[in-house]
């Protein structure tokens, strides 16, 4: 429709998900498609999940090339693991000065995994709070902002949760990548969702499912593209839509 029309330059790809291995096939593949990407280059010690990706170096020679412009960089890391939080606050950092050398003001990432008492368990929230307030000071010095995806079994999911996050945090720096997939496969309808929350959004994961929960081809789940892209572009939404086809 009308409403729905959004240019193909806002149209990217997360390339973790391809599972393209090479470097070389990885930026052909996105430059003969526009040449947007959601970039990992995270340390596979502190990532939740492996994932292949470019490296630093690959991903700063692709964009010197101006074969690839980058949307967002993955800081995907489980923030409720307290061992490792210390590396993956020095980590995120690196992501946050990487901003200004890749061109882009968004860092992705989710919270922590597997959780079945998301609202009982204290430490964990307390853990990924004080994380964030560190990581949201230097971000806003940057003009960066770090916008987390809600997963269906992490800890931060649902618009109470999201909101919960923001307020402990304080601060304007954290937002939310929209995944709609992972909120229709955890029980939540991705349209209400996004209808409360749409002035946070600063990237939109184009990812299907089905409720059975289930991952479905582009196109062929039960998300309402349609509706979600008509909701954000009318809400003056001007960030991009980023593939993730698992």
């Amino acid at each position: 429709t009308e409403h729905s029309m959004i240019s193909k330059s806002r149209i990217g790809i997360f390339t973790p998900s391809l599972g393209i291995e090479s470097p070389s096939e990885c930026v052909a593949f996105v430059a003969e498609r526009g040449g947007l990407i959601q970039a990992w280059t995270l340390n596979p010690e502190l990532a939740h999940e492996t994932k292949p990706g470019l490296n630093r170096h690959e991903l700063l020679e692709a964009t010197s090339r101006g074969v690839i412009n980058v949307s967002s960089l993955s800081g995907y890391m489980d923030w409720t693991q307290e061992t490792l939080n210390a590396c993956r606050i020095d980590e995120f950092t690196r992501l946050i000065n990487d901003c200004e050398v890749f061109n882009c003001d968004v860092i992705c990432t989710e919270t922590g995994r597997d959780f079945t008492n998301r609202e009982t368990d204290e430490r964990a929230w307390s853990l990924m709070i004080e994380s964030f307030k560190v990581l949201s000071r230097k971000a806003e010095t940057q003009n960066v902002h770090i916008a987390v995806e809600m997963g269906r079994r992490d800890i931060v999911f649902g618009i109470d949760a999201f909101r919960g996050l923001q307020d402990a945090v304080g601060g304007d720096a954290l937002k939310l990548n929209f995944d709609p997939a992972n909120l229709l496969m955890g029980g939540l309808d991705p349209v209400a969702v996004l209808d409360e929350l749409k002035d946070d959004v600063k990237q939109v994961h184009l990812k299907d499912a089905r409720s059975t929960p289930q991952m479905a081809p582009l196109g062929q789940g039960e998300v309402n593209f349609v509706k979600i892209i008509e909701t954000l572009e009318e809400n003056g939404y001007d960030g991009n839509y980023i593939i993730e086809q698992e």
